[in-house]
């Protein structure tokens, strides 16, 4: 009941009680959870959390991580005046993780930024932070979402997050695959950063190779769709419409690191 009193002030109460005709489920399933990870008391979030310990928060391992929470370091935007971590919650029995982006203004309390929750096929998921936009706000992360015992492939994406504003951008990495049609390939984010010091054009770099079954070999895919192990990267540009392009391998992937 405190819970939903608290609701209702954060909402409005005339809100909350024409919920379904007035405010989508998603909303509220936020606004809960923003509630229930305020911290006891209301009190800011700060980092490292309670129970928590530094490691990979890419990929952690529940069953071997002695503390529900696995953060990252911190990172510090170019000038200071941002920084983030992330947070992998491992206290699920049944090792659903829960992972989390928390951005805050050097001098102000963190803030949400960015959730991961397990799925139904994807119990596991967690965040790396790469680096930030050099001279921006924008902090570039990498995702992964697995499944326990599942021979199934990992899924990957590339976010990039505007802490100023909280917006983001995401990638759709399957046009790389797409441009390949025809072919039976996979890819692994091998390194991203930003083609530019100006506006939002993304750089992925991919290893791709012959996708096949565990229980097949490259030799087992026709020759003419074999993908072959290659190297690309491809700009996702956001400065006007979006547009998908590749471009050299050379090119540098500019962004700055705080560690």
């Amino acid at each position: 009941m405190r819970l939903y009193a608290r609701l209702r002030k954060e909402l409005g109460g005339d809100i909350l009680d024409t919920m379904p005709e007035k405010i989508g489920m998603k909303r509220i399933f936020s606004t809960l959870f923003l509630l229930c990870t305020a911290g006891a008391g209301g009190q800011p979030r700060a980092w490292p959390p309670p129970d928590s310990i530094v490691g990979n928060t890419l990929f952690t391992d529940c069953a071997k991580t002695p503390a529900h929470h696995v953060v990252s370091p911190l990172s510090f935007s170019e000038d200071g005046s941002w920084h983030a971590y992330v947070d992998v919650y491992e206290g699920s029995p049944e090792c659903l993780q829960k992972t989390s982006l928390w951005i805050a203004r050097a001098d102000g309390p963190y803030e949400l930024a960015y959730f991961l929750a397990p799925a139904r096929d994807a119990g596991g998921n967690g965040m790396q932070i790469l680096g930030w936009m050099p001279g921006h706000s924008v902090v570039l992360v990498k995702t992964e979402r697995w499944q326990w015992g599942s021979d199934a492939g990992d899924i990957q994406q590339v976010l990039a997050i505007e802490a100023s504003t909280g917006r983001v951008y995401e990638p759709r990495l399957d046009d790389i695959l797409e441009a390949h049609s025809g072919k039976r390939c996979s890819f692994r984010v091998a390194d991203a950063g930003f083609a530019n010091r100006t506006s939002i054009e993304i750089l992925v770099r991919v290893k791709l190779a012959t996708a096949h079954d565990v229980d097949e070999t490259d030799e087992d895919v026709p020759a003419g769709r074999r993908c072959g192990d290659l190297e690309e990267t491809w700009n996702f540009d956001y400065s006007s419409a979006y547009e998908v392009k590749p471009v050299s391998n050379q090119q540098p992937l500019l962004l700055f690191r705080s560690r």
